[in-house]
């Protein structure tokens, strides 16, 4: 829906989901300076136009309307300097795909990025970017093998634990073909692992 919107306007979509559709309950425009706002609802499913939503479910606030939320994850123009200044810090350069990315959206994007790609987790970044590599490798994204790959190097990752990587995805995706392709009992594929756990826990004990 996004992509016949003309690229001159700025639209911001807010979507609610209810027990039987998918609504948009807000569309923002602003064109020439202008702002405007639909405030009715639409299916997407069927083109209906629905009553107006209850004011709670209405657009959240941006920044700087009546009403905005003091800690609201908008960017703000202010403050965008600030975030690419901190692009530039962590990562030598802000790339064009961040560069790209609309000012509203910038702060909570780089955060995002920066705690779970860059920041220490609960996976030592190693192992989270040879996660990647695998999980790409199915995808066929050229962009994120390549991001992975070389971010698993710049964790200390192996030449060898990079192809690892790879030879498990390939060999986990060929099982999953054949255990669906055949069409496998699920319970009793269920129930054979517990018992297949439980007695490796057990040896090992």
């Amino acid at each position: 829906m996004i992509g016949i919107i003309d690229s001159a306007i700025s639209s911001r979509f807010f979507q609610l989901v209810n027990e039987s559709s998918l609504t948009v309950t807000g569309l923002s425009f602003e064109l020439g300076g202008a702002h405007m706002l639909t405030p009715r609802s639409f299916d997407l499913s069927s083109g209906t136009r629905l009553p107006n939503p209850p004011r709670s479910v209405r657009r959240p606030r941006l920044v700087g309307e009546p009403g905005f939320e003091k800690g609201s994850v908008m960017t703000t123009t202010a403050n965008r300097a600030e975030i690419e200044a901190d692009i530039k810090e962590t990562l030598g350069l802000v790339p064009h795909f961040f560069s790209s990315i609309p000012t509203e959206l910038l702060g909570p994007e780089w955060e995002i990025f920066k705690r779970i790609e860059l920041g220490e987790t609960l996976i030592p970044n190693k192992y989270k970017e040879l996660i990647g590599v695998g999980l790409h490798a199915e995808t066929k994204c050229r962009y994120c093998s390549l991001f992975h790959t070389e971010a698993a190097k710049l964790f200390g990752a192996t030449d060898e634990e990079v192809q690892e990587a790879v030879h498990y995805a390939k060999a986990s995706l060929g099982w999953s073909a054949y255990i669906n392709g055949m069409q496998e009992d699920y319970d009793q594929f269920a129930k054979e692992l517990d018992q297949v756990t439980a007695y490796v826990r057990a040896k090992a004990a």
